[in-house]
């Protein structure tokens, strides 16, 4: 009999402590509730500034100097060609023939005109991409190099894959970039021509295809 009221008493014990601990748990329960209605309320505090901050922002935004870039391009057939322009472009038809495009499979060829003149360029790859050179850059590079004292007055571009012309294709912008230099070292626009097969794309100034370039100048 002994034994088992001794028994009694050690599971009223345990008893006792698990209900302290229930209480130690309802009361952090209450902390935590406590704590959270406190985040709420100062959430709501915040949130009457957080809108005020947002449609501030906007209308800083609508607030701002709006400007427009217009681009200004000509649709020509082949037959409209000038004469150079058909120089132009049947040189670089001829490039594009004798590019070096074993990855992309993508042959394109570029000419420009230099002091009536007729310079070719077509592209050429390397496996470690970035050491390649697209046709335009080939072209004026090799315009820049032989004639350096006369101005380029235009480039027509035309790209070729499986032996068949593409729509028009535009210089990416690297070579507008340096076309763009081009136009500043001699003081003198550039006529570029994106040369499809009946369809000619063309442009009075690089200008109208990279109007964002690079300068180095605020």
């Amino acid at each position: 009999m002994n034994t088992y009221w001794g028994n009694v008493n050690t599971y009223c014990e345990k008893v006792t402590t698990y209900c302290e601990k229930v209480n130690t748990y309802c009361v952090n329960v209450v902390t935590y509730c406590v704590n959270v209605a406190t985040y709420w309320e100062k959430v709501n505090t915040y949130l009457p500034l957080a809108n005020g901050f947002s449609r501030t922002l906007i209308i800083k935004l609508n607030d701002m100097e709006e400007k427009r870039v217009e681009i200004r391009f000509e649709i020509l057939e082949k037959e409209e060609l000038l004469r150079d322009d058909l120089r132009l472009y049947a040189t670089a038809l001829h490039a594009a023939r004798q590019a070096y495009a074993p990855y992309s499979r993508f042959q394109v060829g570029a000419a420009v005109l230099v002091a009536g003149m007729v310079v070719e360029g077509c592209n050429q790859e390397n496996r470690a991409y970035p050491s390649g050179m697209c046709a335009e850059r080939v072209a004026l590079f090799s315009a820049g190099a032989y004639l350096p004292k006369h101005p380029v007055t235009a480039l027509a571009i035309i790209a070729l894959k499986k032996g068949v012309i593409q729509p028009p294709v535009a210089p990416c912008g690297a070579c507008c970039q340096v076309l763009l230099e081009t136009e500043q070292r001699y003081g003198k626009p550039v006529r570029v021509l994106m040369c499809g097969s009946d369809r000619i794309i063309a442009v009075s100034s690089a200008k109208d295809l990279l109007p964002f370039s690079f300068s180095g100048m605020l």
